[in-house]
Parts: structure tokens; sequence; C-alpha cells
């Protein structure tokens, strides 16, 4: 779950939605709900609730992921959340 919130502030989205994860239609339903149940229990000081379907990381949370995957340096989020949740593409970017 971490990876998936890095992976989307990478994008610039700094909030997930709990329903769009639960209903992807690209993933299997079992792993839609074991990444939803992940993200409604995960500890309040890693994941932040914006009412009840929104979160977000904590910096706590990116610490803990930058700490648990970076190896002495900040690692790069997998892709994988780009196929569970809709991000923007490179032409939402404005240079």
């Amino acid at each position: 779950m971490l990876d998936l919130l890095m992976r989307a502030r990478q994008k610039g989205v700094h909030r997930l939605n709990r329903m769009e994860v639960l209903h992807n239609a690209t993933l299997p339903q079992n792993a839609s709900v074991k990444l939803t149940w992940a993200a409604l229990t995960m500890p309040k000081e890693l994941v932040t609730w914006h009412g009840q379907h929104d979160f977000s990381i904590t910096e706590a949370g990116a610490q803990l992921y930058n700490t648990r995957f970076g190896h002495g340096s900040n690692p790069t989020p997998t892709k994988v959340a780009d196929a569970v949740i809709c991000l923007p593409g490179p032409e939402h970017y404005v240079n």
C-alpha cells in the first residue's frame, strides 16, 4: 500500500480513493479487496484519512517507505500503481 501511495505522490496525486481501489477492473477482485483492507488497517501514523473514502500517506509513512525500500537512497516506487489507480500521464505535466 505504501508503494501505491508513494507512486501516486510521485505523479502529483496526494490522495487515493478506497472505492477506486476496491472497484478496479484491471485487478483480480481478491487483490483489490486485500489492497483496500491494507489501506483501512494501516496505522494512523502512516496513513491519514480524509473523510470516509480518501486517504494519503503521511510524512512518517514516506520515511518508513524510504527506509524500508531505499537501502540508503530514495527508492523509486513501482509502476504497479498505474494499473491500480487512475494516475495522470505525461500530458498532465506542464513545462
